[in-house]
């Protein structure tokens, strides 16, 4: 079975299509330049190539990963139910009397409101709300959230010019998220409650302790006022000092009169003609009259003061009753005096002089000045705390109507109002369990997939024939297939047809044009040299005069299989030695390795190499070379450049790196690679040629165990040809030699 690589390149296939008139030349070798250096990356070809031959197992694989990836995304994914609360702060209350600092609207509302919004939110409130006994008593287990969890399933919301607070709480239990609302809210409330309590209460206190010291202070300018005037007010002693007024002026016109009649003025005799009556006695008459014209005027006022309906006990009545008491006692005191005056008196003239008479209303006027003084020093100190006490009355009775007027507001209500607590959501607004399984279901897909993707990507080994000639496709024209051979008689033949394919793609057209191959591999143990014996056998049951020549000095696989260790070979004749070709019964002859060292190979070179080859042409129609391995070895290195073509085996599971620089390798050296050998193929890729060839299967004839030497792909082919015998790979010490021993002799 052979896969064509390239039909670019089928004229390195025929060899013939390369002839020239003088002679076989090397199959055409397809340029480097037309080699594709970097591929793009192809991932549903990586991915073919790292599932090939697993797929089964990667469907279950996948399938298992599907369903656990299903349970765990409807596991993980979310079902939410989001409980509402709202909340109102009114920016304005309505009026109860008048507008006061309670209800009139509140500055800078929205930035209140935002303010409330972001308290609502804090960490303290939420702290707040899961002490609360909404809270509390709510569903216990791993329902219940934590702080982080509380914080994060919390939304307060407001919009511009609104005095709302939406409070949203998402939780995949809905009687939390309700739970969570009712608490939140009741620790707002609480909360503003409590600071408009402090507030008002505050205020409270400074109005009640300027009541107390208002009420302190009048009492205390009252107490001023009667020390001051012995109880009378300043309109009390307003006639008082009229009445000192007037007899200060009376005196001083008497005493100018005294001092007119000493200097003996017109009316002197007048005066002295007229009854005796002293300024004594007009100046009491005066004071009677005043008196008894104020004794009048609180009468008045006691009356009128009764009239308003207050009783003997206030202090006003009090106030006037004991005034009028005293001017009356002043009035007989006065009038007593005056009439004691007038039954005994004498006249001025004859009862005193001028000169004394001046000096005693001098003294008199004096006394009278002295006592206006001190009535208007009282009059002036009595106005002025009656106007203080007026104002201290005024602010005692503003302060009173504003206790009243908070008290009464208060009873109006708070600018808090809890529109709705957070009811129990009926429906989820978010059920992602369906979405969570699918994503959950394509990752266990995927995982399992992609692992055994990168596992084949990572190792990067040719399991199947068409990888290779796919990787190879611009630099080989053919890749054959030879399957891992069992103990099925059918996966013989079937390695055995594969054999004979091989040798017939590489055969020569006819003897005048023979073919030298060198069979290479990119590492050791990839059946190259079972091939190089097997491809042997073909040629040679094909009637071809064929040479196998042992140029891995290192292993030394074919030497050491065909019995030929001491038998001189390719080393001697490398050195122009006597060396010998050994016939093989299956048809082929055999130069070994020599009996040189491993050291002989360092002392292998193209020229001599050259020669070797030049001195074995003409004596078989083809010769198949088994080098060594070309990326490690020597020998394969420098016969490639010298044959008609390489042919490298491919063993399967060996690195694709390792191939791909094993064709490199060749194509520096200059060499042609004439097809490649996919070794150990699985049996899969068998199933239509094996049923073809189920009636060519070999028949159980047991083959001799030296067979195994190199391997069952050599069995294979000499089970499937007609003469088989248990000594076909038995060497024949017949006159070959001579002829080997003639050639080096010619050589030299």
């Amino acid at each position: 079975m052979t896969l064509e690589s390239n039909n670019v390149n089928t004229r390195a296939t025929n060899p013939s299509d390369n002839e020239s008139p003088n002679g076989p030349t090397r199959p055409a070798a397809i340029a480097p330049g037309s080699l594709p250096v970097n591929q793009p990356m192809d991932l549903w070809r990586m991915t073919h190539r790292a599932l090939r031959g697993h797929y089964r197992i990667a469907c279950i694989l996948g399938a298992a990963g599907a369903i656990a990836g299903c349970g765990t995304g409807w596991m993980m994914g979310k079902r939410l139910y989001t409980s509402t609360g709202l909340v109102r702060i009114a920016s304005v209350l309505p009026q109860v009397m008048r507008e006061t600092d309670q209800n009139k609207p509140i500055a800078m509302f929205d930035g209140i409101i935002q303010a409330q919004r972001d308290l609502m939110a804090s960490r303290e409130m939420i702290l707040a709300a899961m002490k609360d006994n909404v809270w509390q008593q709510g569903p216990d287990g791993s329902n219940i959230p934590s702080e982080e969890e509380f914080a994060a399933g919390l939304k307060v919301e407001t919009r511009q010019r609104s005095d709302h607070l939406r409070v949203n709480f998402t939780s995949k239990d809905p009687a939390v998220a309700a739970n969570a609302v009712r608490s939140i809210v009741a620790a707002f409330q609480k909360a503003f409650t409590n600071e408009q309590t402090r507030v008002e209460n505050a205020r409270l206190d400074q109005l009640t302790a300027r009541r107390a010291s208002l009420k302190e202070e009048s009492q205390k300018i009252h107490e001023d006022m009667r020390q001051i005037a012995d109880g009378r007010t300043a309109a009390e002693l307003e006639p008082l000092c009229a009445a000192a007024a007037d007899r200060v002026k009376k005196l001083r016109a008497a005493v100018a009169d005294v001092q007119l009649a000493q200097d003996g003025g017109p009316d002197l005799v007048q005066r002295q003609t007229m009854p005796a009556r002293s300024p004594g006695q007009a100046v009491s008459d005066d004071i009677l009259r005043s008196y008894a014209m104020e004794l009048v005027r609180v009468e008045n006022q006691l009356a009128e003061t009764k009239s308003k309906g207050f009783g003997p006990a206030h202090p006003t009545v009090q106030r006037y009753e004991g005034l009028v008491k005293e001017y009356h006692e002043r009035v007989i005191n006065y009038a007593k005096a005056s009439d004691a005056a007038r039954g005994g008196g004498v006249t001025a003239g004859t009862s005193k002089s001028l000169v004394e008479r001046s000096a005693s209303l001098q003294a008199s006027a004096q006394a009278a000045e002295d006592s206006l003084k001190s009535l208007g020093a009282q009059r002036t100190q009595l106005t002025s705390l009656e106007e203080r006490a007026a104002t201290v009355e005024q602010g005692i009775r503003d302060t009173a109507s504003r206790l009243d007027a908070l008290a009464i507001e208060a009873g109006a209500g708070s600018r808090l109002t809890v529109v709705s607590v957070g009811d129990k959501p009926i429906t989820a607004v978010l059920d992602n369990r369906a979405k969570a399984a699918a994503v959950g279901g394509f990752f266990g897909l995927a995982l399992p997939l992609g692992a055994l993707v990168l596992r084949g990507s990572f190792r990067r080994r040719y399991r199947f024939a068409d990888e290779v000639a796919e990787d190879l496709a611009y630099r080989v024209p053919f890749v054959g297939i030879l399957p891992e051979i069992t103990t099925d008689p059918v996966i013989s033949a079937v390695a055995a047809h594969g054999i004979h394919d091989l040798r017939v793609r590489l055969q020569p057209t006819s003897p005048a044009h023979p073919r030298t191959y060198v069979v290479t591999s990119a590492s050791p143990s990839e059946g190259k040299s079972g091939l190089v014996v097997a491809l042997a056998a073909s040629f040679a049951a094909a009637g071809y005069r064929t040479l196998v020549i042992d140029a891995d000095l290192a292993t030394r696989t074919l030497t050491s299989g065909l019995d030929s260790t001491n038998s001189p070979g390719l080393s001697e004749a490398v050195g122009r030695n006597k060396f010998q070709l050994r016939q093989v019964r299956a048809g082929f002859s055999f130069l070994g390795a020599g009996r040189s060292g491993p050291r002989m190979a360092c002392e292998l070179s193209p020229i001599s190499a050259a020669r070797v080859l030049g001195e074995l042409s003409d004596q078989f129609d083809v010769m198949l070379i088994d080098g060594d391995p070309i990326l490690t070895g020597i020998r394969a290195a420098i016969f490639a450049p010298l044959v008609d073509g390489v042919i490298l085996t491919v063993s399967r599971d060996q690195e694709q790196t390792q191939v791909i620089e094993a064709a490199k390798r060749i194509e520096m050296l200059g060499a042609n690679i004439s097809g490649v050998v996919f070794n150990r193929a699985p049996a899969s890729d068998f199933r239509e040629l094996a049923r073809q060839q189920a009636h060519t299967a070999a028949d159980p004839r047991s083959l001799p165990e030296r067979l195994n030497r190199f391997g069952p792909l050599v069995g294979c082919t000499l089970a499937s040809l007609s003469r088989i015998s248990a000594d076909d790979l038995d060497l024949l010490n017949d006159g070959f030699e001579k002829k080997g021993t003639d050639a080096a002799r010619r050589a030299a």
